[in-house]
């Protein structure tokens, strides 16, 4: 163990908590979504598959998922991010833009169970 770490109570126990560049993290959030059953359907149907639809890359990572989307695609991963984190708190987004109008990479992460979270909530 690092000195930059910490243990918090957390609701079943200690949690790790990290300090340093991962400080602001909610990394001992529920991987669950917040959403109604019937709210995820009309997400999913109208938001997510408008978005999913345009990637040109997906690979899961260890923690999550990255996608790349073309340059044009910014407004709608924007809007994308801004409603998926108010009902999927435990979600980190990170959003690269590439010069000169080059694509862009969005790469959602979170505690154990995002990566197949965010599959199920994927699949067609």
């Amino acid at each position: 163990m690092r000195d930059e770490d910490d243990f918090n109570a957390g609701k079943r126990g200690p949690v790790l908590k990290r300090r340093g560049k991962d400080s602001g993290s909610k990394g001992d959030l529920p991987v669950v979504c917040t959403l109604t059953p019937a709210t995820v359907a009309t997400r999913k149907a109208a938001l997510l598959r408008g978005l999913v639809g345009r990637v040109d890359i997906r690979e899961e990572t260890a923690t999550g998922l990255r996608v790349t989307l073309p340059a044009d695609a910014l407004s709608a991963i924007l809007e994308t991010v801004d409603a998926e984190r108010k009902c999927c708190r435990f979600l980190r987004f990170d959003i690269i833009v590439e010069p000169d109008g080059g694509p862009i990479s969005l790469e959602l992460t979170g505690p154990p169970g995002t990566r197949e979270f965010l599959a199920a909530l994927l699949e067609s």
